[in-house]
């Protein structure tokens, strides 16, 4: 494996050979992966283990090792005892401040774009009813007529209920769809992945249409 930075200063990709020169001896090894961490693992070459310690004459020797270990539930705490159990020659410390602060720093993503989703639920309602109430002033004369051909209040809000719940369907489908999109493009832009669809989100979408569908219609 080789880190990105380093591949570029090099000219490789993966498949191409590099070629280690120390002295007279020689040792060509092929690109499997390149390495994109964003740290000093953008600039380094990954070898296995048994290949630097032949290379660096340190054969059966290891001075450090540095583990990268997801700390979501306190899994570092826990490994980390776990190998002093295992191996009590070692001095194990574990290096908690670079992944504290990435998940304090994620935290607070996390709040403030479920404050700016709720907000825009709040402003997208009210934009739907006042947006159904205008149609339903406009379309007054349209609905005396239709009492005065006989028809009922009830049919009335019916025919309402039925025409805004498929322009609400329609505007989910389309909006789900668009948000998906903008989220891909979001986090391949900032964070350099993509973003999985979340069923839990799909019933929120309908909050505003089913709030306006719910609401009221004096005829």
């Amino acid at each position: 494996m080789i880190g990105v930075k380093l591949a570029e200063r090099l000219h490789v990709k993966v498949g191409d050979n590099v070629t280690l020169i120390d002295g007279s001896e020689h040792q060509r090894l092929r690109i499997k992966g390149i390495v994109e961490a964003g740290d000093a693992t953008d600039n380094m070459l990954i070898v296995n283990l048994e290949l630097a310690q032949k290379w660096l004459q340190k054969e059966g020797t290891i001075n450090n090792a540095l583990l990268s270990v997801s700390n979501d539930l306190g899994q570092v705490d826990r490994f980390a005892a776990s190998l002093q159990q295992q191996y009590p020659d070692l001095e194990i410390r574990p290096i908690l401040k670079v992944s504290a602060s990435e998940g304090q720093v994620l935290d607070k993503i996390k709040g403030l774009m479920g404050l700016v989703s709720a907000i825009i639920l709040v402003l997208s309602s009210l934009c739907v009813n006042t947006t159904l109430i205008a149609i339903v002033g406009e379309r007054a004369k349209e609905f005396a007529l239709q009492k005065a051909l006989g028809a009922s209040g009830k049919d009335i809000v019916r025919q309402m209920l039925a025409e805004t719940g498929v322009i609400a369907l329609a505007a989910v489908v389309c909006g789900y769809l668009l948000g998906y999109l903008l989220a891909q493009v979001l986090g391949l832009t900032v964070f350099n992945a993509s973003i999985s669809l979340r069923a839990p989100v799909l019933p929120l979408c309908f909050l505003p249409g089913a709030r306006s569908t719910s609401s009221p219609l004096k005829c």
